[in-house]
């Protein structure tokens, strides 16, 4: 028994919520009802964390925030997403699993 709840424990995955009707960043992101309001603060708070996981976003408009060089003086902002992150879209804000989002392929960003 003590095997089984060792392994379930190690499956874990991180995961980090946003919704765009978050008052602001402060919250740890750990749950809908202390979502995050910005994406890349939820994936920077995994990186931050040496964590892998996820990063579950509602329904909303998103903006990115990091600041990238294209090239020269040019610069862009982007979504820094690194191996280990995944972001998913789909989300109404208050489902307990990623198969319980509504996924239309026109309508969000992430996996």
């Amino acid at each position: 028994m003590i095997l089984a709840v060792a392994t379930a424990a190690m499956a874990q995955t991180n995961i980090r919520y946003v919704k765009s009707t978050a008052a602001d960043n402060s919250k740890d992101g750990t749950s809908w009802d202390n979502a995050k309001k910005d994406i890349q603060d939820a994936i920077n708070d995994l990186v931050d964390n040496n964590l892998t996981g996820e990063v579950w976003v509602a329904a909303g408009k998103y903006y990115p925030t990091e600041t990238t060089e294209a090239s020269g003086s040019q610069y862009y902002k982007a979504f820094k997403i690194p191996a280990g992150i995944t972001v998913r879209g789909g989300f109404a804000g208050d489902e307990a699993t990623a198969g319980a989002r509504e996924v239309r392929a026109d309508k969000n960003f992430g996996a």
